[in-house]
């Protein structure tokens, strides 16, 4: 834990002013005590010196996760506000709370009258969590996350049924997460009773129902056929959110243990996305129609049923493909719009831009497809396979190396035309978006970005390659595809052949002149040895995109037609083509860190 030198706490000096805001909250629950801080706090109205108020907001800047329901791996508290959203108790508390704070912890634990219910139970559910170092705790943190749950269930008694159930969550989590150690309590039976209790409660939401469920199944295992009784009669329901009933068809399947159910639960569920596509389709939310079809065709692949009703549900999928396929690949789908601010954030000390805030989300976008997704058949395009060879001793060992699968045209062009949807869709969510005009803001922002890859390069790319990807990007943003393409694929070739020569493999060839030639992008791909780097370094997915789109003439042939000036101008200005300048720019800038978020920029 950190050391934190001198430190001025005062036991009842915190008491009374975290008891003070607690009075001067409107609910009993944290969410308002926070409000309730800061307005004091802005009001001078809170006698605390600076590390009294430091420990002060780590007391009360927490929240509980309900989006996050596995609490078997991990204590379910997450920062509010100041602190880092994506850090899990109980390691990001260890580094924030000094020994000191933590002796002070135990010491208001101690001191609070028991009627302080709420503040006893946040008190006790931050100390355990900091104690945790696995899930054997000794008697006296045992007895911590004990009081913890004790207070909580108080305080649910007393709280409005959507913040009584969240608190009651919270000490379903608690106990799910230490293996239900309290199961022979008497509190551990009330808990129960009250989960039930806010289950049936009609003023509860459908979603916070889900997971009160899911935490009813997690404390009390004879509650299944209850469970699945609630969950059936959910599922009746038309009117509740997709993606939540997907939730509960999940839940179904998480509960039901007999095999034949189970089958009936998952064509149910095929079936539901599929009248769920039409829904969309009708709305002209075409990509959210296509996302449910290549569910449902990946939930068919993994049922063990007969062939003949796999088969018929694959025929209903694949009709409403291909009509989805034959959509212009000009159409403006609202599903992927990104907004740029109009005006770029400044930030004192900082080189975090707008441009590099979209950038990042753009890489984001990359990393997330996924070309099996769209394969309607068994396999891949590359396997892994077994390859034996000798060791030093003289044994067999065997390695996993990958290794291409031929399929014939007409697979390979099922295959092409699954995917290019979801480029197309892709690229149009780029081409689309309404860049901010050109002007010197902007450019004052490229030059903070430019300047800060330049800085950060090590060697990871050449410097006329990072100039000349810088401008593909300016143009991009400029609308000017046309221009970006020209510049960016003859790079990412270049960009190859620099990392290729960096690793020692040969990135030249002898010609029948005894003339020196520099190996193009096709020869890279038809070479063994560089074609397992590219897979290794890159992944399969972007293999296959760079593949089929810069070189197989069935698909894109970007880079030969580029090359040989055989793109037509609406060709150039496509989605598709779109699509490929960003995953050059994704591929030559992989190696850097960009924002991925504000949170994280503030906070660093």
């Amino acid at each position: 834990m950190n050391e934190i030198s001198t430190i001025e706490l005062n036991v009842e000096n915190i008491c009374t002013n975290l008891i003070a805001i607690t009075h001067k909250s409107k609910k009993n629950c944290f969410y308002s005590y926070v409000d309730s801080y800061k307005d004091m706090l802005a009001n001078n109205l809170l006698s605390l010196n600076e590390d009294e108020i430091k420990l002060i907001q780590k007391i009360l800047f927490w929240y509980i996760d309900l989006e996050d329901t596995k609490p078997r791996s991990k204590p379910l508290l997450k920062p509010i506000a100041f602190l880092k959203k994506d850090t899990n108790l109980p390691d990001f508390l260890n580094s924030v709370f000094s020994d000191d704070e933590i002796s002070m912890l135990q010491n208001i634990s101690n001191q609070l009258d028991p009627n302080h219910y709420a503040l006893s139970a946040r008190i006790n559910d931050l100390l355990w969590c900091i104690y945790n170092k696995s899930r054997n705790l000794n008697i006296n943190q045992r007895k911590i996350a004990e009081m913890a749950v004790k207070n909580y269930i108080i305080q649910s008694k007393q709280l409005d049924d959507r913040e009584s159930a969240k608190i009651i969550l919270r000490s379903a989590y608690i106990c799910v997460y230490l293996n239900n150690i309290f199961k022979e309590e008497d509190f551990f039976d009330e808990l129960k009773s009250i989960l039930i209790e806010k289950i049936e409660d009609i003023k509860i939401s459908v979603g916070l129902r889900y997971h009160l469920l899911i935490a009813l199944s997690w404390i009390d295992s004879n509650k299944a056929d209850y469970i699945l009784n609630k969950t059936n009669k959910i599922l009746l329901d038309e009117r509740i959110n997709p993606n939540l009933t997907i939730k509960y068809y999940d839940l179904s399947l998480m509960i039901t243990k007999d095999k034949d159910k189970q089958v009936l639960i998952k064509i149910n569920k095929i079936k539901y996305r599929v009248n769920i596509s039409d829904q969309y389709a009708e709305k002209g939310q075409y990509p959210l129609a296509f996302e449910q079809l290549i569910s449902a065709t990946q939930e068919i692949n993994e049922l063990n049923i007969e062939k003949s009703i796999k088969n018929n549900l694959r025929i209903e999928i694949n009709k409403r493909k291909q009509e989805y396929n034959k959509l212009p690949d000009n159409m403006t789908f609202q599903r992927f719009s990104i907004q740029i601010p109009s005006m770029p954030f400044t930030w004192s000390n900082s080189l975090f831009t707008d441009i590099e805030y979209y950038i990042s989300k753009i890489f984001r976008q990359l990393e997330g497809l996924n070309l099996i997704d769209y394969l309607n058949m068994p396999g891949g395009l590359i396997q892994t396979v077994h390859v034996a060879h000798s060791n030093e001793n003289g044994n067999l060992t065997f390695d996993k190396k990958p290794h291409h699968i031929r399929f014939n045209d007409d697979e390979i062009n099922h295959i092409l035309l699954l995917h290019k949807a979801n480029i197309s869709l892709f690229g149009e969510m780029l081409k689309n978006n309404s860049y901010n005009p050109f002007n010197l803001q902007w450019d004052s922002m490229f030059f903070m970005l430019k300047d800060k890859l330049i800085r950060n390069n090590k060697s990871l790319i050449s410097a006329d390659i990072l100039e000349l990807t810088f401008d593909a990007i300016k143009y991009l943003f400029q609308g000017k595809i046309e221009i970006a393409i020209h510049l960016i694929i003859p790079q990412l070739e270049s960009h190859l052949r620099f990392i290729l020569g960096k690793n020692s493999i040969q990135i030249s060839n002898m010609t029948n002149e005894n003339n020196l030639e520099q190996i193009t992008l096709n020869q890279m791909f038809n070479n063994e040895i560089i074609s397992e780097y590219i897979l290794s370094t890159y992944g399969h997915d972007i293999y296959c995109n760079l593949y089929f789109l810069l070189l197989d003439k069935r698909f894109g042939n970007y880079r030969n037609k580029i090359c040989h000036g055989l793109s037509s101008i609406e060709e150039l200005k496509s989605g598709q083509a779109h699509y490929v300048c960003w995953l050059c720019i994704y591929v030559i800038l992989k190696d850097f860190t960009f924002s991925t978020n504000l949170t994280s920029q503030l906070s660093s």
